[in-house]
């Protein structure tokens, strides 16, 4: 997944070059060493390297091979930054025009070909990112038709499939609204076709977006879960998007889930090897989390898990490797509940992963899933190994409040930020030596929105309120 999962400020000196920090090294828990970032005045906090682009920042993406750090604008204008130059933020290499109001959806293909753009001019454009200049070939695609807020139009998703052929794209069916997400529909584009703009497929079903993401498509964009029905004949359908045919080959799963509160939607997911599908449902008295398994003849249903109201914070996630389905639980022990999907019946392996004392607020794998990450609201961290023989024994808590987690693409580290503050803390566990290292890298005083970091692990790039970006050279912070 891009690492999407999920989902700036002022000019400053080159990251590094005047830092004051010194570097103290504490026992934060038995056999873990952190090497914590001390500041000097607050004047002299690194801030991150600037980027600037005219009218702020509204999207980040990295592509694959770690070359273009792409932003969208609030000016319609989408920048491409070299990461391989010396400095990157000096300016952006290319600059693609076109889109007529602010960029807020970006989709790079998985071979790093082609870049997607999404704005809330209701279009989105394809560019092919290996050409001499990209800015000079553009493919648009409409129906792009966004959500309506208070604050203005919200744009949908965009997604390349796995094998990149195909591009997903979202359009919103009710033009005033956007009703606990289910308004949105999904729309597949064939790339490959002489002319793509023809081949336009509507899928069946609702599909969930939160935060410009498809909520039920796989980490590895192979997998697309709908939904459909009423309140006691829901249905989910998977599609196929690496198939020859998507719809033909699509599956129907009857989820006979009974009729939840008005306002909560099914949150229907697939694993990535597309085997296991997972739905929360259930009722006004009863929360429910049930397991399918998509390539039995039967699929009948297990139950996971089974509560009354109130219902959990956050509901479930696969490993990357699939092995592994997690669901935090806001109830008496704050607990997050591991099962096994390798054994032969998952609904009967279950792990409790202890420790928060508090409402756990998110989740996240490691790439290699080898970790799971857990933070709430009792302002910890905590990391569980999920190759131990007992993970619920091998927990490590690092000590900061945080509203997001990010691991790394090496996995090596894991990137906690206070949305709020915009302080970041980057855990590094298995540095070399025998301290692991903290590095707190402070940032502006603005919400933060996004963080994105690149595939060879050297930058951060994050995102702010007030629409810009800052770029971190984690390289050069670790030397001072």
């Amino acid at each position: 997944m891009i690492v999407r999962a999920g989902h700036g400020e002022t000019v400053t000196e080159r990251l590094g070059i005047f830092m004051r920090e010194t570097f103290i090294v504490v026992a934060l828990t038995a056999g873990l060493m952190l090497g914590i970032c001390q500041l000097g005045h607050a004047a002299d906090e690194p801030k991150g390297k600037l980027l600037v682009p005219e009218g702020g920042a509204e999207s980040l993406a990295i592509d694959p091979t770690g070359r273009w750090l792409v932003t969208g604008g609030g000016d319609g204008a989408v920048r491409l930054w070299d990461l391989k130059t010396d400095d990157p933020s000096a300016a952006s290499r290319f600059v693609l025009r076109g889109h007529a109001k602010p960029v807020s959806r970006l989709a790079i293909s998985p071979n790093g070909r082609r870049l997607a753009t999404g704005s809330v001019d209701e279009t989105v454009r394809v560019w092919n990112l290996e050409a001499m200049d990209p800015a000079a070939t553009n493919l648009v695609l409409g129906d792009f038709r966004s959500a309506q807020w208070p604050t203005g139009p919200i744009a949908g998703a965009i997604a390349f499939s796995a094998n990149g052929r195909r591009l997903l794209t979202s359009f919103n069916e009710i033009p005033t609204q956007q009703v606990n997400n289910r308004g949105w529909r999904a729309r597949l584009w064939d790339l490959r076709a002489p002319d793509p703009s023809a081949t336009c497929v509507l899928l069946e079903g609702a599909v969930r977006v939160e935060q410009g993401n498809f909520e039920g498509l796989d980490p590895n964009h192979r997998w697309l879960v709908s939904s459909t029905g009423h309140a006691d004949s829901l249905a989910a359908r998977v599609w196929d998007l690496n198939a020859d045919d998507p719809v033909a080959q699509s599956v129907v799963v009857a989820l006979h889930a009974r009729a939840r509160r008005t306002w909560q939607a099914i949150s229907p997911e697939i694993s990535p090897e597309g085997r296991w599908l997972f739905a929360r449902t259930g009722d006004q008295e009863l929360d429910e989390y049930r397991l399918w398994d998509v390539k039995a003849v039967t699929r009948e249903a297990r139950v996971l898990l089974a509560l009354e109201f109130p219902a959990p914070a956050r509901a479930g996630g696969f490993s990357p490797d699939g092995r592994w389905l997690a669901a935090a639980i806001d109830a008496e022990l704050y607990d997050v509940r591991l099962w096994d999907l390798r054994a032969q019946d998952p609904a009967m392996r279950v792990v409790s992963l202890r420790g928060h004392e508090h409402t756990i607020r998110g989740m996240a794998f490691s790439p290699d899933g080898h970790w799971v990450a857990s933070g709430g609201d009792d302002a910890t961290v905590r990391l569980w190994n999920l190759r131990a023989a007992d993970p619920s024994a091998s927990v490590r808590a690092l000590g900061t409040h945080t509203d997001l987690l990010i691991f790394s693409p090496d996995s090596h580290r894991l990137v906690t930020a206070d949305r709020e503050g915009g302080r970041l803390h980057v855990w590094d566990w298995e540095a070399a030596g025998p301290a692991a290292q903290l590095i707190v890298l402070p940032g502006p005083a603005r919400t933060l929105r996004e963080i994105v970091i690149s595939p060879d692990n050297r930058w951060i790039v994050t995102r702010h309120s007030d629409k810009t970006t800052r770029l971190w050279d984690l390289k050069k912070v670790q030397r001072r």
